[in-house]
């Protein structure tokens, strides 16, 4: 949608009303605060026309919420003339969020208003007011989460539980509010340390679960990394650790952060044996790590092939027997199946799937350039395969590869160019304001014109903030230039991809053609070219191509 400049719009207001889901009740309530702020904006401003935007159960910690960012890319298409509020906090109790907002919608013409505050930016008294009142909201939410962090710091270091699920091995005394040992959890437990002393392999202690049927704490299914976290885990040795990561699943915090409770809880482990555990956990980690950073193996197809079964893909390795030739062909199995063995579809070789794939491709090239309907492409596209167990090949509707091989096939040195969307355009004025606030805060320290000007630490504090937000945009307009398709260009990369199309177009066995090409050359043209490949009972049932209109999916029937 084109940006629409404040002196040609209409007066249309932006509503955003959010609640916390404890305090959906009452006065804050999101009916109540529709109501009203309906009626502020026919009565109080004259305006009919208005869009609501709600964010039911969202914190204002920060702008995650699906809603709010909804609202401001339609502002920032330039759709509304006033962001009406009920009060400051439902935009953010965040300092730095609100500022970014507030220099944003200022910047796209847009007046803000906040019903209970009673203020509106459209006067200096009231944008002055806004920044004073928001300075208290951050105030108070920073206090209110240091009084939080403080209790639950004081009730770490006593031992007490703060609110998590217990793990295997424990349980839940309601009575005592603590945690108990549960006697067949914490014989597992046992097990799985004895285990893995035994295999030294976490995906081996997985399958022995399994295989032994024995349940997860939710029931689930068990991995390699249930396993490693189970082992890594102190609390089997009475070690009550809290404040451990920065979430549930994030990054670790540092160790001087980490508060850990000695005798906290019944041990399950020896401290010998659990010492004994971090040894060969990190001796088997170190060894993956220069295994991988030695690896040389090249599958062409890793990644791509997918489970008719479970859904899940495959994963690749270097069979262990060379092929006649002195080539190591690659083989696929369902990734659920090596992680748990709960999946029965079957593996393949790579000496099967690879040349498939590719003589299908070309088969299909060669059907598509002499064929004028997709009839002629099907029956053209079997002969050409030379399968006979395959009975039919299903092309969506219309398809005679126009848009993908057919055209691929001809103008494979190029890319088509998109243009840089809304994101982009704004992401470049962002980096504009921030670098014009950077020479303007440079001037004011170096140029201070008579006035006072800022202190050092000031200026240094002030500086590596607009830098963090420059260093943001640009690493957002990175990513955005990385996904976008490549202009038209001729280079080696794209030549390459083309002579190996065309080589195997004119080869009289793409199985013997194969070993000979360069894996990584193909791998990366099967990547441009396939979405996925579905495999069950060792057999191709489905090549999901990209193109520029989304998935074409071509399903392969065999006879019975």
């Amino acid at each position: 949608m084109t940006y629409i400049p404040p002196a040609k719009r209409k007066p249309r207001v932006a509503i955003y009303t959010r609640v916390s889901t404890h305090h959906q009740i009452d006065r804050d309530s999101l009916p109540f605060q529709r109501q009203e702020l309906e009626n502020y904006c026919r009565y109080a401003l004259s305006v009919q026309e208005y869009v609501i935007f709600e964010d039911a159960g969202y914190s204002a910690k920060n702008t995650d919420r699906p809603d709010y960012q909804q609202m401001m890319s339609r502002i920032s298409r330039g759709e509304f003339t006033h962001l009406l509020v009920w009060k400051l906090d439902r935009i953010s109790r965040n300092l730095r969020d609100f500022t970014e907002l507030w220099d944003d919608i200022k910047e796209y013409g847009v007046t803000f208003i906040s019903k209970m505050e009673q203020f509106d930016t459209s006067s200096a008294m009231g944008e002055a007011m806004l920044r004073i009142i928001l300075v208290f909201a951050e105030l108070e939410r920073k206090l209110t989460a240091e009084r939080v962090f403080g209790i639950m710091l004081a009730r770490a270091e006593k031992g007490l539980w703060n609110g998590a699920r217990v793990p295997l091995g424990f349980d839940w005394d309601q009575e005592n509010k603590k945690a108990k040992l549960h006697k067949d959890e914490a014989d597992l437990i046992q097990q799985i340390f004895d285990v893995y002393e035994e295999y030294q392999s976490a995906q081996g202690v997985a399958k022995w679960l399994v295989k032994n049927n024995k349940k997860t704490k939710r029931g689930g299914i068990w991995g390699s990394k249930v396993v490693i976290d189970i082992l890594r885990n102190p609390i089997y040795v009475g070690i009550y650790r809290w404040n451990y990561r920065e979430s549930a699943r994030g990054s670790l915090k540092p160790k001087d952060e980490v508060i850990m409770v000695e005798n906290a809880l019944p041990a399950i482990i020896s401290r010998e044996q659990f010492e004994r555990v971090q040894k060969l956990l990190d001796a088997n980690y170190k060894g993956r790590r220069t295994k991988h950073r030695q690896g040389k193996n090249i599958h062409i197809l890793s990644g791509l092939i997918r489970c008719g079964f479970c859904g899940k893909t495959y994963l690749a390795s270097k069979q262990s027997r060379p092929h006649k030739s002195g080539y190591y062909p690659s083989y696929y199995r369902c990734g659920t199946y090596v992680r748990n063995m709960q999946c029965r579809n079957k593996s393949i070789s790579g000496l099967y799937i690879e040349p498939f794939v590719l003589e299908y491709m070309c088969a299909y090239v060669k059907s598509v350039r002499s064929a004028r309907a997709s009839k002629e492409v099907q029956r053209d596209l079997l002969s050409l395969l030379g399968r006979p167990e395959i009975e039919h090949i299903d092309l969506p509707r219309g398809d005679i590869g126009v848009t993908l091989l057919g055209g691929m096939y001809e103008t494979a040195t190029t890319k088509s160019v998109k243009a840089p969307g809304d994101k982009m355009e704004h992401l470049k004025k962002q980096k504009q304001k921030f670098e014009r606030a950077l020479s303007r805060l440079d001037d004011a320290y170096y140029f201070p014109e008579g006035v006072k000007g800022i202190t050092k630490t000031e200026y240094l504090i002030k500086r590596a903030e607009f830098q963090q937000r420059l260093a943001k945009v640009d690493s957002d307009m990175a990513v955005i230039s990385a996904n976008a398709p490549r202009k038209k260009t001729m280079d080696l990369d794209l030549v390459s991809r083309f002579l190996l199309l065309h080589n195997l177009y004119n080869a009289g066995s793409i199985r013997d053609a194969l070993p000979k090409l360069d894996k990584r050359v193909v791998q990366d043209f099967l990547r441009d070219v396939i979405s996925y490949i579905e495999v069950a009972e060792g057999r191709v049932i489905r090549i999901v191509f990209n193109s520029p209109e989304g998935e074409i999916i071509h399903k392969v029937i065999y006879k019975a």
